[in-house]
């Protein structure tokens, strides 16, 4: 129950934090900080699922590797190769390639998203009637409308978060 309540409050942090990633185009360190806290506590707990914590280290190491290089070349930003450092530990090797699989779907269709928003918006001046309170001044849809590459990853990894919790038997809600 312990590990179950951890997996479902680093789950909704995850959500929480897609949303913010959408309508700020940032992801703020605390939401990394509950994932990794509840992981660390999660791994420590009576009825954990995590038997070995070895290739949990292992996925986590992964995709901090990639995700710094994805960093380094400017093409992921610093808060998205936390998040998918962080939830990476949650899935372990065991779960990584759903999460790699559905988190790249996700943002293959995002991008897809962002482009078919932006030739609208060049060609047609079209702006979507979306009400103010879901697109601030600094969120993706403002940034798109000025013409900028955006992208909220951060709903993409908690897409593949999701789905990779599911299939590891994480949350008994989903």
């Amino acid at each position: 129950m312990i590990f179950t309540a951890l997996a479902s409050l680093t789950l909704i942090t995850a959500v929480l934090a897609a949303v913010y990633d959408f309508r700020q185009m940032r992801l703020p360190n605390p939401f990394i900080l509950v994932m990794l806290g509840g992981f660390a506590l999660a791994s420590l707990a009576p009825d954990t699922l995590i038997t070995s914590l070895a290739p949990h280290i292992i996925a986590g190491g992964i995709i901090f590797v990639l995700t710094a290089i994805m960093f380094a070349t400017r093409t992921l930003g610093a808060g998205d190769a936390k998040m998918a450092s962080a939830l990476a530990l949650w899935v372990g090797l065991e779960g990584l390639p759903i999460f790699m699989l559905v988190m790249s779907v996700t943002g293959f269709f995002l991008a897809l998203a962002a482009l078919a928003f932006r030739k609208a918006n060049k060609t047609t001046g079209f702006y979507p009637a979306i009400p103010a309170g879901l697109r601030p001044e600094n969120g993706w849809l403002e940034r798109l409308h000025r013409g900028e590459n955006a992208l909220p990853y951060g709903i993409a990894i908690a897409a593949g978060a999701a789905a990779a919790f599911v299939a590891l038997g994480y949350t008994p809600f989903l």
